[in-house]
C-alpha cells in the first residue's frame, strides 16, 4: 500500500495521468491500481498542488473529485480548458452521486465521463482506455475525415421527427426539461417521453449519455437545423 501524503508520483508506462483526490485513502488505492495497471501516475490529495502541476505538465488523462474542500472539481477543469498545455486531455470526474444539473455543468465545461463513487476500480480503468480511444479516434477523423462525424450525425437526426431535433438541440445547449418544456409550450412529462423516444431511435442507453452526445455534438445539431430544417431560422 502506497503511503498517503499530498503528492504521489509514479512513473510507469506511456500514458500520463493525474490524479486528484482529497480523500487520501481513496487516492493512494486508485493510484496504486493504476500503477498496477501500467500506467504513469500522478496523484495530488491538495487540489491547488494539482492544478500548478498541470499548468506545468503535460499529461494524457485527468482524474479529479468534484466536491473539494480548496477548490472544486468544476473550477479546476474550468481552469485547465483555458489553459494551453491540457486543454484537451481527458477529463474524468469522481463523484459521490451525479445530479443532473451537475453532469450538465461537466458536460458543458467538456468533461469526458463521470464515475460514480463507490466504484470498482476496473470500471475506472475502463473508462480511461474507452475515453482516450474515443479521442483518438476523433483525431484521426479530424485529420483524414473531416465530415465523417457530421455525416454520422445527420444520419441519426433524420431518424428523428421535427420536435424530436428541437428537443435534441435544446439538450445541446444544456437546458434542463423544464426549461425546454416552456421553450417547445408542453409539459415536462412530454418533453421526457420525446427524450425517452429519441434514445431508443439512436441507440443511446441512459439520459446522462443522451446528454453528453448532444453536448459533444452540439454544432453539428445547430449545423442540421440550418441545413435540413430551414424554416425554423427563428429557433435559435
Amino acid at each position: 500500500m502506497l503511503q498517503s501524503h499530498s503528492h504521489i508520483d509514479i512513473t510507469l508506462g506511456d500514458i500520463k495521468l493525474v490524479v486528484i483526490e482529497d480523500e487520501e485513502k481513496l487516492l493512494s488505492n486508485i493510484v496504486e491500481y493504476l500503477n498496477l495497471a501500467g500506467y504513469n501516475v500522478v496523484g495530488f490529495s491538495d487540489p491547488l498542488e494539482g492544478l500548478e502541476y498541470l499548468e506545468k505538465q503535460r499529461v494524457d488523462v485527468i482524474i479529479s473529485d468534484v466536491k473539494m474542500p480548496s477548490i472544486s472539481g468544476f473550477e479546476l477543469i474550468s481552469d485547465i480548458r483555458r489553459g494551453k498545455i491540457n486543454k484537451d486531455a481527458v477529463f474524468i470526474f469522481l463523484t459521490a452521486k451525479v445530479e443532473r444539473d451537475d453532469l450538465r455543468t461537466g458536460m458543458n465545461l467538456q468533461a469526458d465521463d463521470y464515475i460514480t463513487k463507490p466504484f470498482v476500480m476496473q470500471d475506472l480503468v475502463n473508462a480511461i482506455n474507452t475515453r482516450l480511444k474515443l479521442k483518438s479516434d476523433r483525431a484521426e477523423n479530424a485529420n483524414t475525415k473531416p465530415t465523417l462525424v457530421k455525416q454520422y450525425m445527420f444520419d441519426m437526426l433524420d431518424k428523428l421527427t421535427k420536435t424530436e431535433v428541437k428537443v435534441v438541440y435544446l439538450v445541446s445547449m444544456g437546458k434542463s426539461n423544464d426549461q425546454i418544456a416552456e421553450r417547445l409550450s408542453v409539459s415536462p412529462k412530454t418533453v421526457d417521453n420525446h427524450r425517452t423516444n429519441i434514445s431508443a431511435k439512436l441507440s443511446i442507453s441512459g439520459r446522462n449519455k443522451l446528454l453528453q452526445v448532444c453536448i459533444e455534438n452540439k454544432l453539428h445539431i445547430k449545423e442540421y437545423i440550418q441545413e435540413k430544417m430551414r424554416d425554423m431560422p427563428h429557433f435559435f
